[in-house]
């Protein structure tokens, strides 16, 4: 691992964003491993130690440290924060895995992608990791940046129909609205191209329904987010749903507001 850092270090210089250090390899959700976190913890630190020497004649294109990137279990990841903070090798970016609408094989996906209640889970969730976060810091100036590191709405490759269909821009639009509510930075989709959640076509390599709603969000969606509450005598059981943001800046100082109505028998009036 070393002579690779070296290696990279050397031939590409300030090029490198970041090390992701595994993947579902620890914990009772790991895949490939379940790796206990003080044993987690040894190798990250010895990795935080060796990127730090590799590059510390110019720490300012130091690659950021990517970790633990696997399903969230909340006292593992609390005492990873807690136990990182304590020896002072902090993880630069926190990852986490969630495949909100379940197994790919399963008929009902396709419902679960417009219920108000699935989609809710994300509220809980995205409030859980970022308090889980923010509680178990050592030392409080060293938040790192939260990521939703791997969702790609049915795990399994998808389902046909529902995540490389125009519905699937629901659940995955209301993910960033919620998880941008709660602190986190970054959402990447699995995956690009491969199964039936890939933003672009397997075949074709044309965009899929999600390319657009993601090329949408980032051109007209800010960093400044703002809490939006509805209300409304017609509002039943989270059927709409509201995000605002603004990007704050002299050539785009406007908000943009993003509604979602996922009822296809329920009109709504919308007064700002």
């Amino acid at each position: 691992a070393e002579s690779l850092l070296r290696y990279t270090k050397a031939h590409f210089g300030d090029n490198v964003y970041a090390f992701e250090f595994g993947n579902e390899l620890v914990g009772p959700a790991g895949i490939e491993a379940t790796l206990t976190v003080e044993q987690y913890v040894d190798d990250f630190c010895r990795l935080y130690d060796l990127v730090n020497d590799i590059w510390s004649d110019d720490p300012t294109s130091k690659p950021k440290l990517v970790t633990p990137d696997t399903a969230f279990e909340e006292d593992w990841y609390g005492t990873f924060i807690k136990m990182t903070g304590e020896r002072r090798c902090f993880p630069d970016i926190i990852t986490w895995h969630q495949y909100l609408l379940g197994a790919g094989v399963d008929p009902k996906v396709g419902q679960r992608a417009m219920d108000p209640n699935v989609l809710n889970q994300q509220v809980k969730a995205g409030q859980i990791v970022n308090v889980t976060i923010a509680s178990n810091l050592v030392d409080s100036s060293q938040m790192p940046e939260i990521w939703m590191g791997e969702a790609g709405g049915a795990y399994n490759s998808g389902r046909h129909l529902v995540t490389d269909a125009f519905m699937s821009s629901f659940w995955y639009l209301d993910g960033f609205g919620i998880l941008s509510e709660n602190n986190h930075q970054t959402f990447c989709r699995q995956t690009l191209i491969g199964g039936n959640y890939g933003l672009l076509n397997t075949t074709t390599y044309e965009p899929n329904p999600d390319y657009y709603a993601l090329l949408l969000w980032q051109r007209l969606m800010g960093s400044n987010v703002f809490n939006v509450q509805v209300n409304s005598d017609q509002m039943q059981d989270g059927l709409l749903r509201a995000y605002a943001h603004c990007k704050n800046s002299a050539k785009d100082p406007g908000l943009t507001i993003l509604l979602i109505n996922l009822s296809n028998e329920t009109e709504f009036l919308v007064n700002i």
